[in-house]
């Protein structure tokens, strides 16, 4: 994904190599609302602006996956059918001319379908959000305050306010750490996948 000021493109890599894209340009808020330019009121919705492409690229790559999947079942499916209509006219098994089969959608409308996400798709991203706030919260809010009330009731010292937060971010920084390199253990002695390239 790139972003211009005024623009925004992503380009996505099928499984079978084909190479899809697609470009959009970008309205910016501060340029119809003055207030949206304020220091602070500017960073605030730059991230937000932001986080929404994000999402959006997110869905537009996943759109394309499942495309991609689809189709090949579909050829699959499609075959199957076209295999045992011919075995039971007697036919040879000749694929039907363009006409007669359904007729190929435009670039424009397989763009418009991708960036339109199926519901089940809005519930899935849905749920991957919940999932992650939740997890977020625990690992990095619950577990460190849980762990710095029980070392305050071991260690009487670390009652106060400047030692108890110490304490508490201390153990958000080693479990931050911890994820870091469980990441990048799993990653280094997880087995490596053929990547097919066309």
């Amino acid at each position: 994904m790139m972003r211009s000021p005024h623009a925004w493109a992503i380009a996505c890599r099928k499984p079978s190599g084909e190479v899809v894209t697609m470009s959009e340009s970008l309205e910016r808020p501060s340029e119809k609302h003055k207030w949206m330019a304020w220091p602070v009121v500017r960073g605030v919705m730059t991230l937000g602006y932001a986080m929404n492409l994000g999402y959006r690229a997110l869905r537009f790559s996943a759109n394309v996956a499942i495309e991609d999947m689809m189709e090949e079942e579909d050829a699959g499916t499609n075959h199957a059918e076209a295999g045992t209509n011919h075995v039971a006219m007697g036919a040879s098994p000749v694929p039907p001319k363009r006409s007669e089969a359904e007729p190929p959608q435009p670039p424009a409308a397989k763009a418009a379908t991708r960036e339109k996400a199926p519901p089940s798709a809005n519930w899935l991203a849905a749920g991957n959000i919940v999932l992650s706030l939740a997890f977020f919260i625990f690992m990095y809010k619950y577990l460190p305050l849980l762990a710095a009330t029980e070392l305050k009731k071991i260690d009487p010292a670390l009652g106060g306010r400047i030692a108890f937060n110490l304490v508490d971010g201390g153990i958000r920084l080693v479990l931050f750490l911890l994820f870091i390199w469980g990441g990048v253990s799993l990653e280094r002695y997880s087995p490596r996948l053929p990547i097919s390239r066309r």
